[in-house]
């Protein structure tokens, strides 16, 4: 048996205090690193709509450049669509296009599926582009 006080207190392990302390601090941790964690995944997530929106617009613009009105199919119907498929390429957003003043202008939005992960994305529900390239959302920080 040991005699050495600094040797028993070795041997002897954690007090219940510092297993407390322990606890604690990871608890606090957890608290501020998952909120942190969960919206950085919302931002990269929204990238998907930007990138699909951003998608609809060049292909409009190259439809107008060939016949002087945009398209209201997204689809890839061979005259009329755009070769973009109703939901985002991740499959978080769902997008939709409305045509305004004949086929002159139109608007296409995209809006979180109903059973994705980006319904917790309360800042960013709706983002959207119009046919002068202007870009909007429900929150103003949802576009870099």
């Amino acid at each position: 048996m040991p005699t050495d006080p600094a040797r028993l207190r070795l041997l002897q392990g954690y007090t219940l205090v510092e297993l407390l302390c322990c606890l604690l601090l990871l608890a606090l941790l957890s608290a501020v690193a998952l909120p942190a964690y969960r919206q950085a995944g919302q931002r990269a997530r929204r990238s998907d709509a930007q990138l699909a929106l951003l998608r609809i617009h060049a292909q409009q613009e190259r439809r107008y450049a060939q016949w002087q009105r945009y398209s209201a199919v997204l689809g890839n119907d061979a005259e009329q669509g755009l070769g973009v498929g109703p939901v985002s390429e991740g499959g978080h957003y769902a997008l939709s296009l409305t045509l305004s003043d004949q086929g002159q202008h139109y608007r296409a939005v995209a809006t979180p599926t109903v059973s994705g992960a980006q319904q917790a994305d309360s800042a960013c529900q709706t983002l959207w582009i119009d046919d002068t390239g202007e870009r909007g959302a429900s929150s103003t920080r949802c576009w870099p």
